[in-house]
């Protein structure tokens, strides 16, 4: 993603626009050649090596700021190796070499020959005297990728850096897509655990995400969730996007399928964290009467509201499935809207996880829900991930119930 200095924007009236750039710009292709050849030939460089080569071929380029954003871009996919050892320990171990010299006149005739010979008559290897130093990172791997596809990020990072600075996010998406897109899309959104409302209004789904402007705390983690989600919302064959970005005003950011956005993004249903998969997984193990669903899709309610469950649960032998939704730390008035819903009987048998860092957030939830009647029977606490056991108790209990 880009940083906000390396943004090219311009403003039109109360619209900020993204400079897109032609990804088959033969001179912009070029240029990108150029910078990932140094990333590929660069294994086993030094990152200050690396960072100086990039710069100087960015320096070149009639824009900078475009050719320094594309070199970000690039470098982002590089991952270095840090040194194993201590480097402290070396430098101490040659400063006490070089005082043992200087008693015994053990001294080189110039200064650079005695630089140059006691790290090796001390066992030191070379560079290792600052390897702690970033600069001094080498270069381990790079997810390698086309110039092409380097263009394409690049202007999807122009869209993705603006929506850091917003307050929420409004998406439209054709309801008829292909079913396993819009579970991949349902999916990604419990992934990044973003706040959504959504409503499917007759052939089109509309979905409202609060932006990271629009919270007290945890923003920044919170735009970089919303920025990693966008792009899956441009394999939809027609979409559209709009939000208002405060920057140093507020200007509106509006955009479709013809802004030519690119998601290379593969294995879109795939994404899950880690915590949820382990419990998928000890659940799958210890219970045997109820069929796990992870990708359960949405649940449409009254008026054409959606709301997008974590996990479905399927008794074996046969009957309706019970729905569980999970709450983290930004989502206190996502769940007390959900409770409310549930105890006015508008949503059944769903049931409700909060994580524990949700409570120390907002110390007052923490008495609503122990004296709500509703979670009391549906709801448990977790941290990190969901108890088997707790989630099997309650499945029991709705089982028994009905």
């Amino acid at each position: 993603m880009l940083t906000r200095d390396l943004l090219r924007v311009r403003l039109a009236g109360t619209y900020i626009k993204p400079r897109f750039i032609r990804t088959d710009d033969p001179e912009l292709r070029e240029l990108a050649d150029s910078i990932l050849k140094i990333c590929r030939e660069g294994i086993g460089r030094t990152r200050e090596y690396l960072e100086n080569a990039a710069a100087s071929c960015a320096a070149l380029h009639k824009d900078t700021k475009l050719a320094k954003g594309i070199v970000k871009l690039a470098f982002d996919r590089m991952t270095y190796e840090t040194t194993s050892g201590d480097p402290r320990e070396l430098r101490k171990k040659l400063f006490l070499e070089s005082a043992r010299a200087i008693r015994e006149g053990r001294l080189p005739e110039s200064p650079m020959d005695f630089r140059g010979a006691l790290p090796s008559a001390s066992g030191i290897p070379e560079g290792g005297l600052y390897a702690d130093l970033p600069g001094n990172d080498k270069l381990l791997s790079i997810r390698d990728l086309t110039a092409r596809e380097l263009l394409e990020r690049y202007n999807m990072s122009l869209v993705q850096t603006l929506l850091l600075f917003t307050e929420k996010l409004e998406l439209e998406i054709p309801a008829s897509e292909d079913p396993q897109l819009f579970r991949a899309f349902c999916s990604r959104l419990r992934f990044h655990r973003l706040l959504v409302s959504a409503r499917r209004d007759g052939k089109t789904i509309r979905l409202v995400i609060d932006g990271p402007a629009s919270l007290f705390e945890n923003s920044t983690k919170y735009g970089l969730q919303t920025a990693s989600f966008f792009p899956v919302v441009c394999r939809f064959s027609k979409w559209k996007a709009a939000c208002t970005v405060k920057l140093k005003d507020q200007r509106r950011l509006v955009l479709d399928e013809s802004s030519g956005l690119v998601c290379r993004q593969t294995n879109l249903a795939s994404y899950r964290p880690e915590e949820i998969r382990m419990f998928a997984e000890l659940f799958r193990q210890e219970n045997k009467d109820w069929i796990l669903d992870d990708e359960p899709g949405f649940l449409t309610l009254e008026g054409g509201r959606m709301i997008f469950p974590d996990f479905a649960f399927h008794p074996v032998q046969g009957g309706e499935p019970v729905f569980l939704e999970l709450f983290h730390r930004w989502h206190a008035s996502q769940l007390e809207n959900r409770l409310a819903e549930c105890r006015s009987g508008r949503i059944r048998d769903l049931l409700l996880g909060v994580d524990r860092a949700l409570l120390k957030k907002d110390g007052v939830l923490s008495g609503k829900l122990s004296e709500d009647g509703y979670f009391g029977t549906h709801g448990f606490f977790f941290r990190d991930f969901p108890g088997v056991k707790n989630v099997a108790g309650l499945l029991e209990e709705r089982k028994n119930a009905r």
